[in-house]
Parts: structure tokens; sequence; C-alpha cells
């Protein structure tokens, strides 16, 4: 909806699509959910900051390095769409990840963005 120009009409879907990913069993694949739903409504800059939140409180609670991967792509995001990624790399757990984040931020590598899903 928000790549086609729909703002309005995708709350509802956000708020449930937030509560059923962060509803799934496995950390990992709870994490994955997130991210994605996160992608999806990274456009909108309204959806951004409870996305990135619930993103980071997922991977919180599995410390593996493929949730910290995650955070370091998140917080590059933050960073790319001019926000504040200190919170987001805080919570990455695996220094290799941390300090790829900081460095692609320092250097202004920041190239990632959203991945477009339906065009």
């Amino acid at each position: 909806l928000l790549e086609r120009g729909y703002p309005t009409d995708a709350r509802p879907l956000f708020t449930s699509a937030l509560k059923d990913a962060g509803a799934i069993d496995n950390p990992m694949r709870r994490v994955d959910a997130l991210f994605l739903v996160a992608q999806a409504l990274w456009p909108e800059s309204a959806f951004r900051s409870e996305a990135a939140t619930a993103v980071v409180g997922a991977a919180r609670s599995t410390p593996s390095k493929k949730a910290s991967a995650t955070l370091r792509d998140l917080a590059l995001m933050v960073a790319s769409s001019g926000g504040d990624p200190s919170p987001v790399i805080s919570a990455i757990s695996d220094s290799k990840s941390r300090r790829q984040a900081e460095r692609r931020i320092e250097e202004k590598e920041v190239l990632f963005a959203a991945r477009p899903f339906f065009w």
C-alpha cells in the first residue's frame, strides 16, 4: 500500500503485521519477520521508529550472529534515512557486526535501503 501511495490504509495492516510477527515462537524467525515488516514500511517515516523498536526488541532476545547482522542492516537503514542509529548499534551483540555498522556509517558508506516489495 505504501509503494502505491496509500499510507493511511497501511496503519491497520502495520499494526496487525507487527502483532503477528511478534507472536512467532522461534526467536530468529521473529526477528526475520519483523525486519521484513520494517523494510516493507520503511518508505513511510511515520512507521520507522515503531518498526525499528520491534526489530531491536526481538533481536535482543536472540544473541545470534544472524540477529546481529539484521541489526547492522537496520542501523544502516536508520542512518541512510537521516535517523540516529546509535540505539540500534548499541543493541548489536556481535562485536564484528557492530564494528561493521559503525565503520560503514562513519565512512558514509551507508547505501543500504529497504527493498521494494511489489515493483
